[in-house]
C-alpha cells in the first residue's frame, strides 16, 4: 500500500493522464471544431486545477511537492482562461498577452510574499 505522500503524487499523475485522454478524445470526437474544443478545454482545465489544488491542500506532501502541484494548478487556470478568451472571440495574440500579464502579476506577488516570510 502506498504511503500518504506517494498516494497524493499518484493522484496528480492520474489527473494529468485523465486530462490528456479527455483532451485528445474531445479533439478527435468533435472533428477539431474549435468552439466546442475551446469550451470543453476551459472547463476541463478549471476542473483539473480545482482537483490539484484540493490535493495540494489535503495530501501529506513535502513542501516542494506541494509547491509544484500548486504551480501546476495555476498553469491549468491560466490555460483555462486563455481557452475561454479564445472562445469569447479574442484574437490569439491578445489572449496570450493577457495570460502573460496575469502570469507575471502572479509571479511578482508570489516573489514578494516569499521574501517577507
Amino acid at each position: 500500500m502506498a504511503g500518504p505522500r506517494r498516494s497524493g503524487l499518484i493522484l496528480v499523475l492520474l489527473i494529468l493522464a485523465g486530462v490528456l485522454v479527455l483532451e485528445a478524445t474531445v479533439r478527435f470526437a468533435s472533428g477539431y471544431e474549435l468552439g466546442r474544443v475551446l469550451f470543453i478545454e476551459a472547463t476541463l482545465f478549471m476542473f483539473a486545477a480545482a482537483l490539484l489544488n484540493s490535493i495540494a491542500r489535503r495530501a501529506d506532501l513535502s513542501g516542494r511537492a506541494r509547491t509544484a502541484i500548486r504551480v501546476l494548478s495555476v498553469a491549468f487556470v491560466l490555460g483555462a482562461i486563455r481557452s475561454a478568451l479564445w472562445f469569447a472571440g479574442l484574437e490569439v495574440h491578445w489572449a496570450n498577452l493577457v495570460i502573460l500579464v496575469i502570469g507575471l502579476a502572479l509571479f511578482t506577488m508570489w516573489w514578494r510574499r516569499r521574501g517577507r516570510s
